[in-house]
């Protein structure tokens, strides 16, 4: 996808931009397909609404600071949801399990809330051993 040339900084070359609209997509494509949720709730994971969602992904528009950086969790969150748990059964059981980190919450729901540095805090410490 190709972002427009006026939601682009001078100084970004634009071969960055379409590989940060694709890496952006993916990101987005990930949580619909793998996570299971509705663009609705990518997009409040991502801290926006639908409609930006669906431009972002048309490359009619980029994600802001604040919205790159949420993106940025996610992109975490799945290097860290594809890590810790070993087996792709064993991570779809976990998100949708209760874990007493989350206080008995589901990742995936904490997730649709928007919370997902919560989920990667509680994948970061498996990852780090510190539920060994």
């Amino acid at each position: 996808m190709i972002v427009r040339e006026r939601n682009r900084s001078r100084s970004e070359p634009k071969a960055t931009s379409n590989h940060e609209a694709r890496a952006v997509n993916d990101t987005l494509d990930w949580a619909h397909e793998t996570l299971g949720l509705d663009w609705t709730e990518v997009a409040a994971a991502v801290d926006a609404d639908r409609r930006t969602i669906y431009r972002w992904r048309r490359g009619l528009s980029a994600p802001r600071r604040e919205q790159r950086e949420r993106i940025d969790d996610m992109r975490e969150l799945r290097f860290l949801l594809e890590t810790v748990p070993p087996d792709p059964d064993a991570r779809l059981e976990w998100l949708h399990c209760s874990v007493p980190a989350l206080r008995g919450g589901k990742p995936v729901s904490v997730i649709r809330r928007g919370r997902v540095v919560d989920v990667m805090g509680v994948l970061a410490g498996v990852y780090s051993g510190a539920f060994d």
